[in-house]
């Protein structure tokens, strides 16, 4: 029986390792860590992913909303998604990609 695939996109990479970690110790596997939405949107439609974890914003200040859109129009993925920053803003934005759930960090 195949492990189900997780797709993380997140560009910091201590972050990214925790994650991967956790997920593999759960019994998923998660061939692929993204740090851009651009290669997360290439690997994704290619390796078909079974759930996306996505962090929404990058350190250079871009957001993923419009790279898990992209996906989305392609993949029917369910994709969580999590941040340290909210507003009402970015949760209209969020909400368009039709996110299986929203995580809020501390």
């Amino acid at each position: 029986m195949n492990k189900p695939k997780i797709l993380i996109i997140e560009d910091e990479s201590l972050v990214a390792l925790e994650l991967q970690w956790s997920v593999i110790s759960w019994g998923y596997e998660c061939p692929f860590i993204a740090v851009k939405g651009e290669e997360a949107v290439k690997w994704a439609i290619q390796n078909s992913p079974d759930i996306i974890l996505a962090e929404i914003f990058q350190k250079n200040g871009q957001d993923n909303i419009s790279s898990i859109a992209q996906i989305k129009n392609v993949r029917d993925v369910p994709v969580i998604l999590f941040s340290a920053y909210i507003d009402e803003n970015l949760i209209e934005r969020t909400l368009q990609t039709r996110p299986h759930c929203f995580l809020l960090k501390h």
